[in-house]
């Protein structure tokens, strides 16, 4: 069976012939950056909670923060979780382990209406294993549990912030 190669002059071009990819702010045309994952997974997420932050696991958060984003991830919309987060602690986890249960459909909610593959990411390897863990887990109490994960979503926020996260 032989093989049909199409020379087509137009391939990599869009329907109008202008270059593939997404325009930028000032007018011009920007090849999309593909990224893979490189960043946290729920085993390093338990494992923050669980123990606190270590080089490679601020390492690991400072990847997810970049993935997220270039993927993404708006401030506007990961701080929404931070500030939920702040209010549960500042009223203690114990009292308010309901709504911190609550952040996972909040989080679904925005994935699903965005659509954004950072905030898809974000959901599944952060908030979702993180808050199971903090809630279910036997190991240690749950306020250094939830402390821990507070600090791991400091973490990610801010290498989001330095990496062009807007």
């Amino acid at each position: 069976m032989e093989k049909k190669v199409f020379n087509n002059p137009n391939q990599g071009r869009n329907f109008q012939g202008q270059p593939q990819g997404y325009q930028n702010r000032q007018g011009g045309y920007q090849q999309r950056e593909y990224l893979s994952y490189e960043g946290l997974k729920k085993d390093d997420v338990e494992n923050f909670i669980k123990n606190g932050p270590t080089i490679d696991l601020v390492n690991l958060a400072e990847n997810t923060g970049k993935y997220i984003a270039k993927t993404g991830l708006t401030t506007s919309q990961i701080r929404s979780v931070f500030t939920k987060l702040k209010e549960i602690d500042a009223k203690g986890i114990v009292d308010k382990q309901a709504d911190f249960i609550m952040l996972k459909p909040l989080v679904a909610y925005a994935a699903k209406r965005h659509g954004k593959e950072g905030l898809n990411k974000f959901k599944s390897e952060i908030i979702n294993p993180g808050v199971d863990y903090v809630v279910s887990s036997n190991e240690g109490n749950i306020e250094k549990r939830f402390k821990n994960f507070v600090k791991l979503l400091e973490a990610v926020l801010a290498y989001h912030k330095a990496h062009g996260g807007n």
